[in-house]
């Protein structure tokens, strides 16, 4: 036992219980912590260091990085959002939050408390729809766990989003880089559901791929497929979700991920459609009503993506039916890339895709126009033909008279893509730093056509043409397949330094070019199909549709 006066020298000392719990730090001073001993906490010293004599330090509190509080605020809000609908999470790792995948209930989107259901007179009775003025459903949906893990924090999100405008964009252009940085910024404590499925779909399009179907069909693609489908359940009907599935198709088409390209593409077509992306005059909209010019450009550009990527989807395969119809001569094309790019709108004149190919443009406005053109060869060569009564002379007359124009029109349009395709080989030149894509496009769009004249059908064209358009088609064919060996040796020259942004849309005419250049009828060198497969080849880099290209001329 003490004695008295010891007990109450440490009773009257600074050191006081009562003192003491109101003067602790929150944590152990630095060198408790070092020697992983226990520290009482007391300030300004604490009772181990002033035993030992040695230097009591208490670091100040560790400042979260903003990203990482950022982060902390969306997984915050989320919790709340779950807590709130009273959802609870499966234990699968492959669910989806925003499916229901107890066997009580049929699957489906499980939405806020509010009662979100799709107005189904928007397609029952249009005119109730407007005259009621329904308004689309604005569901809630919880972001995944695993959706924001794939996303990551705000220094990942800037990371995916430059990198995709570093590389896609430069020539697939359809989000605007102002108008997604400004909703990044205002959306600091929780990500909305479509939001985060563009940012994951933009680092699905920025991977590169390993070897082998696995890699294609990686986590990461499973998970942006379901959870494209969970939002798209859930009612959800924005510009983001559509963006989004343009990536997947696109991410598709450029791995050769099929039927799932050819089904996605037609999929976000209709889904687009159906809300009126095509068109804003007249038309009732659902949710993607333009408030801005940022908005309505964007819309075109998504509506021009989707035209492209299905026009190329049927360059295999011309007689597959389209999920798009062809543009009217008064659609407007994008406007410049720049502008687009810097949400700033240039006070120049409003192009349409009727306006001439000579007039100088950016890649993306150029692309559309070279898709036009291969839209209306595929429509040129599927034209249907109709037993004609021979014995009626006006019906013959009729019928001679349209194939008389239809060999025109192969004439014609023949001359207008071989126009754009000259006016596009400046940039074909050694000083060129990026691969034209809208003449890959044009090229395809001649050997189809080339190759329509040698195979057209009987009564397609007039007999008298016949001799005419095979001696034109072998001559040409010989001319283009020349022109693609040239693209190739300029991707080649290109492609080492800057593979993050070549297009996957370029691989088809090597392909189709390598397919002709084995044919006895062009007399031409064997080294040019070896040329093609080696670029082709380089190109499996990038993307994979490159490598089963290469593939099958290798199993010819």
């Amino acid at each position: 036992m003490l004695p008295l006066e010891k007990i109450q020298s440490k009773q009257d000392s600074p050191r006081s219980s009562d003192n003491i719990e109101s003067s602790r730090a929150p944590y152990a001073c630095t060198s408790c912590r070092k020697q992983k001993k226990g520290c009482d906490k007391v300030l300004p010293t604490c009772s181990a260091c002033i035993r030992l004599k040695r230097n009591c330090k208490y670091a100040t509190a560790a400042v979260i990085p903003p990203e990482d509080y950022a982060a902390l605020l969306r997984r915050l809000a989320y919790l709340e959002e779950r807590h709130r609908t009273g959802r609870e999470l499966s234990s699968s790792p492959r669910t989806i939050v925003g499916l229901d995948n107890s066997p009580s209930k049929p699957p489906g989107p499980e939405l806020s408390q509010d009662g979100n259901r799709f107005p189904s007179s928007f397609f029952l009775d249009v005119d109730a729809f407007q005259r009621n003025q329904v308004k689309g459903p604005s569901p809630r949906l919880v972001v995944p766990d695993e959706v924001l893990v794939e996303v990551g924090g705000i220094v990942e999100i800037q990371a995916t989003v430059e990198t995709y405008f570093f590389s896609t964009s430069t020539w697939f252009g359809i989000v605007s880089k102002k108008k997604l940085y400004q909703e990044l910024h205002s959306s600091s404590s929780a990500l909305e559901a479509d939001l985060a499925l563009l940012i994951l779909c933009m680092r699905l399009i920025n991977n590169k791929i390993s070897v082998g179907v696995e890699g294609i069909r990686s986590k990461l693609y499973l998970l942006a497929k379901e959870f494209y489908n969970a939002v798209e359940l859930s009612g959800i009907s924005s510009i983001r979700l559509l963006q989004a599935g343009v990536l997947i198709a696109l991410y598709e088409t450029g791995h050769a991920v099929y039927p799932e390209a050819y089904l996605t593409i037609g999929r976000v077509a209709r889904a687009g459609q159906a809300i009126g992306l095509h068109d804003t005059a007249g038309i009732p909209q659902l949710a993607l009503e333009p408030k801005t010019w940022d908005e309505m450009e964007e819309r075109r550009r998504l509506w021009w993506a989707l035209f492209i990527l299905d026009r190329h989807m049927n360059i295999g395969n011309p007689t597959r039916s389209l999920a798009l119809a062809d543009p009217l001569r008064g659609i407007w094309l994008p406007v410049d890339d720049k502008s687009f790019e810097q949400g700033e709108p240039k006070p120049s004149e409003q192009l349409f895709v009727s306006s001439s190919t000579k007039i100088d443009v950016s890649p993306f406005p150029r692309l559309c126009q070279a898709s036009n053109l291969l839209s209306l060869v595929l429509k040129h060569i599927n034209e249907p033909i109709y037993d004609s009564d021979k014995s009626d002379p006006d019906e013959a007359s009729r019928e001679s008279a349209k194939q008389i124009i239809r060999a025109e029109e192969s004439k014609q349009l023949a001359r207008a893509t071989e126009a754009l395709c000259t006016f596009l080989q400046p940039q074909l030149s050694g000083e060129a730093t990026i691969i034209c894509v809208p003449i890959a496009i044009c090229y395809s769009a001649l050997i189809l056509l080339y190759e329509s004249f040698l195979k057209a059908p009987r009564g397609f064209y007039p007999l008298s043409y016949k001799n005419d358009f095979h001696h034109l088609a072998v001559s040409n064919l010989s001319v283009v397949v020349g022109y693609v060996s040239a693209f190739a040796t300029h991707i080649q020259r290109i492609l080492p330094s800057n593979v993050e942004q070549i297009s996957t849309l370029v691989a088809s005419c090597l392909y189709r070019a390598a397919v002709h250049s084995t044919d006895p009828r062009l007399n031409i060198s064997p080294s040019v199909s070896l040329h093609m497969k080696q670029t082709l080849s380089q190109l499996g880099s990038r993307w994979k549709v490159a490598d089963e290209y290469a593939r099958l001329l290798n199993d010819a």
